[in-house]
């Protein structure tokens, strides 16, 4: 150890500063630096034996290192989408804005408690789980614990633009513990940054160096929180769906690319459209939708694609009705009088309705499944001759559907206007498909930003 090589040789005496216990970063070093006063001294750091006095004081499990193996690389995966949609990072002022307090935070409905649990679980179990009426709140507020989440997301980043919020929470985290003295200016600068985070947020620039990165479990995160099987009462139209806020539209085209370069994919026959992105822009809400209801798209891709992992909540309760929906369809049997009993009873249980909150009555699913097994496996309700298709229990043959036009009215049944496509309504009134479609099915008002009021759609024959 010496001043400077190039000078005569003199060792000086080595004297110990500080022990950086604390010290998580390279931005908490600098901050200790920028603090001393006087004249600098010539410093080094010297690295100890091992990293366990910080280990020690925080309790620090380094999952990277203690948790080898395919099924935790499946569950980091499977949670980084599944806080890039439900997680939240939150600083919280406490003792009049004189200290702060680090909050992760997942709140889903009471029915998913479980999912929280096997979260909590798998993390070594770590926060704690409330039960709030309606919703279940998975918490890790412990610093130690805190740390935890942090090394997990810094080595698997997330994909949303809460990988910014989760970016300023760690740099306000790091620049906390690493302060014994919790002056006023270190005060005001966390203030500054908690003020800019999740619904304050203005800027939602990613830094240069940020990659997407997309993995089937990521997906299968994601969609648990944020996507949806939905099937139309009217013909039994199956639909994907993922909905967004429109600055993370960008990453909906990432998904897309995803998706459609699946091996499962046929490209030759499948064109990427059949994955439509829209966007639906209003003053206070304004959202991207990825839709698929393309059959082949949902029988090659989507059904054996999501099939293939382990879900983690009651949304597979929904995917799995969705598929059974599907080959009922597949077979012709929504066009029997025993068929459309039987995936109206399957519609009547899905997403909303499944809910112990929903009011709904609950069905007996296994006997619903038992149904449609038995269905399934006796004759198709369609025969193929010549190349044409004929549905058995209404003796005739399969055709396309008539051409039709949507109406828009006022919410007088005054005639606004006349669309000949579901696209031209949806430039007309500036929504998505998927609410178009939404609102053909179910008769609701949709509210005309452009107007500055509510009108209705419907379907006429022409």
């Amino acid at each position: 150890m010496y001043r400077n090589r190039k000078a005569p040789v003199k060792p000086f005496e080595e004297k110990v500063v500080s022990v950086c216990k604390d010290f998580l970063s390279s931005t908490a070093l600098s901050t200790f630096f920028k603090n001393l006063k006087g004249n600098k001294p010539y410093l080094y750091l010297k690295p100890l034996k091992c990293f366990g006095l910080l280990s020690k004081k925080v309790n620090v499990r380094y999952y990277s290192s203690l948790n080898h193996g395919k099924d935790w690389e499946e569950f980091v995966e499977w949670l980084r989408g599944f806080i890039d949609s439900e997680g939240n990072f939150v600083i919280e002022s406490m003792n009049n804005g004189r200290s702060y307090r680090f909050n992760f935070q997942i709140t889903l409905h009471i029915d998913d408690i479980e999912t929280l649990y096997f979260i909590n679980r798998k993390l070594g179990g770590i926060g704690k789980i409330r039960d709030k009426g309606t919703n279940a709140v998975f918490t890790i507020r412990a610093q130690k614990d805190i740390i935890k989440i942090i090394d997990i997301l810094s080595k698997n980043p997330l994909n949303t633009k809460k990988y910014l919020d989760f970016f300023d929470f760690k740099r306000a985290f790091e620049l906390y513990i690493s302060s014994k003295v919790k002056t006023t200016e270190l005060i005001r600068e966390i203030s500054l940054i908690k003020s800019n985070m999740n619904r304050g947020r203005t800027n939602f620039e990613m830094p240069a160096e940020f990659k997407y990165r997309i993995t089937p479990y990521w997906l299968l995160g994601f969609v648990e929180g944020d996507g949806s099987f939905y099937i139309c009462r009217k013909n039994f139209q199956l639909y994907f769906a993922i909905v967004q806020h429109y600055k993370d539209s960008e990453l909906m085209h990432k998904i897309c690319d995803f998706l459609y370069n699946l091996p499962r994919v046929d490209t030759k026959i499948i064109h990427k459209t059949s994955i439509r992105i829209s966007e639906s822009l209003g003053t206070n809400n304004s959202v991207t939708y990825l839709v698929i209801n393309h059959y082949d798209l949902i029988k090659s891709l989507i059904i054996p694609f999501f099939s293939s992992m382990t879900w983690r909540s009651k949304k597979f309760l929904d995917f799995e009705d969705f598929t059974w929906v599907f080959k009922l369809k597949e077979q012709g049997h929504h066009y029997s009088h025993k068929g459309k009993i039987l995936i109206n009873s399957f519609l009547e249980q899905m997403n909303n309705n499944r809910l112990s909150t929903s009011g709904k009555p609950r069905a007996d699913r296994e006997l619903l499944i038992s149904q449609a097994n038995i269905m399934l496996q006796g004759p198709s309700n369609y025969e193929k001759v010549g190349g044409k298709t004929w549905i058995i229990s209404k003796n005739k043959w399969l055709t396309y559907r008539k051409h039709v036009a949507i109406e828009i009215l006022d919410d007088k049944g005054n005639l606004v206007k006349t669309c000949q496509s579901i696209t031209a309504v949806m430039d007309f009134l500036g929504v998505s498909r998927y609410i178009v479609l939404k609102r053909l099915e179910d008769g609701e008002s949709i509210f005309w930003e452009k107007e500055n009021r509510l009108i209705y759609i419907r379907e006429v024959e022409v």
